[in-house]
């Protein structure tokens, strides 16, 4: 009887973590970074409120401090899909961040939406799944992924590799993390083979319409005469004939060329990168979230 108390005493205090880490996480949205923006810091003050209204004060001083406090308490208790992407950024700004490269968060790819998607030398995906997520759609998001990117990766933690393994295909990488003191820890468990295809239907969804008559425009030369309403069909076609690397080269340029704040992430607090990646906040705007995040907590 005892041995099974201090099983639900474990677990109760497990599901406590859980949910105050689902509470801390709501830190890390766009919604209260836009609401930082506007001098608005009521989800702080209600969180602070609520669990730790009595270490302010200490080593908690402004709100800079209490995003740094929620960050480390997510890493060691609630790993959600924010701390793991925003580690893989990190790792991927310390190995792959030139001023050439581009990053995006959230790129839509038919019906499925790549979670990192990585544009150097070459195009790269990444699909993160938490210890929180399950295999549903894995399988149908990595058959899009492969019909647009050159280099396919899934990133899974270490207790659940075989789990999503069985899943791939073999020429998709797969990546897994750990916890190791205090950090994400990242290791290539099964490299990634190139694909050299690449579908240009798919490839035309993804695109802006400046951007695909652009590629048309290079490959032929010209464009041929159309309107609004005939553009998309008429590149469609086009697009349709021209060689596989060749297209891989033009998406990749073309992805260059879109804003892009990759070369500055360096120089934000790391924490805050993927939240800076995905709201696009180039350095002036930085600046001022990191001024307003110096304001001290009068609770």
């Amino acid at each position: 009887m005892h041995a099974n108390f201090v099983i639900m005493s474990i677990r109760h205090k497990e599901q406590q973590d859980k949910w105050r880490g689902v509470r801390y996480a709501s830190i890390f949205s766009r919604r209260n970074i836009e609401s930082i923006f506007c001098d608005d810091f009521t989800l702080f003050d209600e969180l602070i409120q609520t669990y730790d209204k009595q270490i302010v004060g200490q080593d908690i001083i402004n709100y800079k401090n209490y995003f740094c406090y929620a960050f480390r308490y997510l890493m060691r208790n609630y790993r959600n899909e924010y701390i793991v992407k925003n580690a893989l950024l990190n790792n991927l700004i310390k190995h792959h961040g030139t001023s050439q490269t581009v990053a995006f968060n959230e790129f839509r790819v038919g019906k499925s939406i790549a979670d990192l998607v990585l544009f150097n030398g070459n195009s790269r995906a990444y699909e993160i799944k938490t210890e929180y997520d399950s295999p549903k759609r894995l399988e149908t998001q990595m058959i899009d992924y492969n019909e647009l990117f050159q280099f396919c990766y899934l990133v899974v933690h270490e207790q659940y590799y075989e789990k999503y393994h069985k899943d791939i295909n073999s020429n998709v990488g797969v990546i897994i993390y750990s916890l190791d003191r205090g950090h994400i820890h990242f290791e290539e468990k099964q490299p990634a083979t190139e694909n050299t295809n690449i579908n240009p239907y798919l490839l035309m969804r993804c695109l802006r319409t400046e951007e695909y008559k652009r590629i048309v425009s290079l490959y032929y030369d010209s464009l041929p005469e159309m309107n609004a309403f005939t553009a998309f069909e008429i590149c469609e076609e086009l697009m349709a004939n021209v060689p596989a690397s060749k297209l891989h080269e033009f998406f990749i340029s073309t992805m260059k060329e879109r804003r892009s704040n990759m070369k500055y992430l360096k120089e934000y607090e790391s924490y805050l990168r993927q939240l800076c990646l995905s709201m696009h906040i180039m350095p002036r705007e930085y600046d001022i979230l990191y001024s307003k995040l110096l304001t001290n907590i009068t609770i």
